[in-house]
């Protein structure tokens, strides 16, 4: 009978209390899963699937706000960064008091007022390409058409838009003073504002003054003017896609002004005028006009040479779409790997290569550059980024080599299994710096071979290189590439000012080391030899002079070592008495903790080195004998003294080659 009575009781406090719960829930849960499909408003979202390059930055204010928070923002009261920046400061400011005067002014209030998202970009290439390769094909300089060219440079001014807005108008004002044209046109909400400017006037008497609209020289006629105002030619391949400009001509403008003959104005070559006199000179036409154009919608500001391209990127800030760049393979899998970072670049690779075989295509140079963008980029280089980044501990970068995963291109030669990031044991101890690299020798050899063939088909018959290697080192390729281990080092100890290359070494892992001993000798035989031949500790090292300075060679515990006399007679020395190596070192030690067990690629450098290329740099700008050389070199080595260890690594992920690094901040 409870029981009865509590079943019933729950019952009914189910139809009475559920209702009202998914009445509070409901809400929530809607906007739970709203937010999980919410689309974050980006220019990354409007630029196209093909743009060929961008540089992107997420936050000015986000970036500022991180560096006033390390280590890099107490340079502001170094005595020589205050030194440095107090004269920077001067000089802009004298250098832009005209322009201050002029505009009404200051020109940073504009740049700094746009803190927020930025994004530089270059769009699909083809039509620029296209034109390139007209001119190249009749051995013309190319007619390229600002139009044609699809950059975009656009900026986020949040709150501050009412600012910005007024100080572009202002902007605009003295361009008109200035003489040019100004449009403004209402585009989705927002709008574009047009500015061309006033073309050249040709000499009089020579095709210009004193003729009619429609003559040969003034290239006005009645089609000419319906022809206004539209692009010339879409930069994505899309003539006059997203519509024109209906700018006025500048004779008719001047016309309105009134006072001044009609018919000498209109011999100025207004708009490219294809019958403003020869072809092959500017005496009988003025150069022609340039139009720039500046948008504007929802507080984010624009500005393009190419009204096409602006438009067509200027209305999709808010959601991605399937031509969208987010929406491009390539892009996707890069950017899931490295992230934005405070500054992203990205390079289409294989957009540009395209571009670049279009536009050679019909010229001498197609075959050479077949060849190169096999060897070099193969057909699976896709594309290439690096993410930058201010971090709590340091500078952090990372990037991406996007290749599907393909193995030909100069990215083949290093895509070879992970090894172990710890140092071997030929590199010293004090070594402030060391790298190391997975190598295929395989596909290095088939690089080697493809160029050998190329040269020699330059030079007669066909020869076998196998042949013509050993007749040249004394080994076949095939022997020496089978020779070849996978993995390369180099590392280096104390900078030397005089001589850089004097603490520097490098080591090539070998499988036989017969082949290499094959070369060495060959090198070093007769008295003709290229080679200089001794004895250090029983082993034998080859000198190849250069004059100030020398490269050796030596075979060492299966590893081909080369660097200085110097540098390689120590090696020889430390690993016949067996002694320690960097691996063992504590500076190395704390930094592998932070490094993967196993990778393709490791880099480590001291603080010490970090200090030395400082030093270096600002030795270099005290040679220039400059006024404020001392001044610059305080700042160098102030900014030396904030930065401490650097380390990276790089791995082969499934879709290319994946890069981690860091360069830390010294500790206090």
């Amino acid at each position: 009978m409870h029981r009865r009575v509590t079943e019933r009781t729950l019952s009914v406090a189910t139809q009475l209390l559920l209702p009202a719960l998914l009445s509070v829930l409901g809400p929530a849960l809607r906007a739970q899963e709203a937010a999980k499909t919410e689309v974050k408003a980006t220019f990354l979202n409007a630029l196209p699937k093909d743009t060929t390059l961008l540089l992107h930055a997420s936050s000015v204010k986000g970036t500022l706000d991180r560096i006033k928070a390390s280590p890099l923002h107490a340079l502001r009261d170094h005595p020589d960064v205050k030194r440095l920046t107090a004269r920077i400061e001067e000089e802009a400011k004298g250098g832009l008091a005209g322009a201050k005067a002029e505009l009404g002014f200051d020109p940073f209030d504009l740049l700094l007022s746009l803190d927020g998202e930025w994004v530089i970009a270059v769009g699909n290439l083809d039509s620029l390409a296209s034109a390139i390769g007209e001119g190249l094909s009749i051995g013309q300089p190319p007619d390229v058409k600002p139009e044609q060219v699809p950059l975009l440079v656009a900026a986020d001014a949040g709150s501050a838009a009412p600012r910005v807005r007024e100080l572009f108008e202002k902007l605009f004002a003295y361009a008109e003073k200035q003489g040019a044209v100004k449009e403004t046109k209402d585009f989705q909400g927002g709008r574009i504002t047009s500015i061309r400017e006033r073309p050249a006037k040709a000499p009089a008497g020579k095709g210009s003054a004193g003729e009619k609209p429609g003559e040969k020289g003034s290239g006005q006629g009645p089609e000419k003017e319906k022809e206004k105002g539209k692009p010339e030619g879409g930069a994505q391949g899309s003539k006059g896609e997203g519509g024109g400009s209906d700018l006025a001509a500048p004779d008719e403008q001047d016309a309105a002004k009134g006072g001044e003959d009609e018919q000498g104005k209109k011999g100025a070559g207004d708009d490219d005028s294809e019958g403003a006199g020869d072809e092959g000179s500017q005496e009988g036409r003025g150069r022609p006009d340039v139009v720039v154009h500046f948008g504007e919608l929802g507080g984010r500001f624009y500005f393009s040479l190419s009204r096409a391209f602006l438009e067509a990127c200027m209305g999709k800030v808010d959601a991605p779409g399937a031509s969208s760049l987010l929406a491009s393979p390539t892009f996707q899998e890069t950017q899931k790997l490295i992230g934005s970072g405070d500054v992203l670049a990205y390079l289409n690779v294989k957009g540009l290569t395209g571009s670049i075989s279009s536009a050679l295509s019909t010229t001498f140079f197609a075959f050479f550059w077949q060849k190169f963008d096999a060897l070099f980029f193969g057909k699976s280089f896709n594309g290439a980024a690096v993410a930058l980044s201010v971090e709590d501990r340091g500078l952090r970068e990372t990037f991406f080599l996007h290749n599907s995963g393909g193995s030909d291109g100069i990215l083949s030669v290093f895509k070879a299994d992970a090894f172990t990031t710890a140092p071997p044991a030929l590199v010293p101890a004090n070594a402030k710096t060391f790298s190391g690299v997975a190598l295929n020798p395989e596909n290095l050899g088939k690089i080697v071979k493809d160029i050998a063939q190329t040269a020699m088909a330059f030079r007669g018959p066909a020869t076998d290189v196998d042949l013509f290697f050993e007749q040249l080192s004394g080994a076949k390729l095939s022997e020496i590439v089978g020779g070849l281990g996978r993995r390369a080092y180099t590392f280096s100890g104390t900078v030397n000012a005089d001589n850089p290359f004097s603490s520097l070494g490098f080591a090539l892992e070998l499988r036989d080391e017969a082949p290499i001993l094959k070369v060495l000798k060959k090198l070093s035989a007769g008295p003709q030899g290229a080679l200089e031949a001794s004895k250090v500790k029983d082993r034998d090292v080859y000198v190849l002079g250069f004059g100030s300075f020398d490269i050796a060679f030596a075979v060492v515990d299966k590893q081909l070592l080369a660097g200085s006399k110097e540098e390689v007679d120590k090696v020889i020395g430390r690993t016949a008495e067996k002694g320690s190596g960097l691996a063992e070192s504590e500076d190395f030690k704390r930094v592998a903790a932070s490094l993967p067990a196993q990778a393709a690629m490791v880099g480590y450098s001291t603080p010490d080195y970090i200090r030395a290329n400082f030093s270096a740099l600002a030795e270099a700008a005290r040679g220039t004998g400059e006024e404020d050389a001392e001044v610059l070199v305080g700042a160098i080595l102030a900014v030396a003294d904030v930065l401490g260890t650097s380390y990276s690594y790089g791995v082969w992920k499934d879709a290319g080659f994946y890069g981690d690094g860091w360069l830390l901040y010294r500790k206090p």
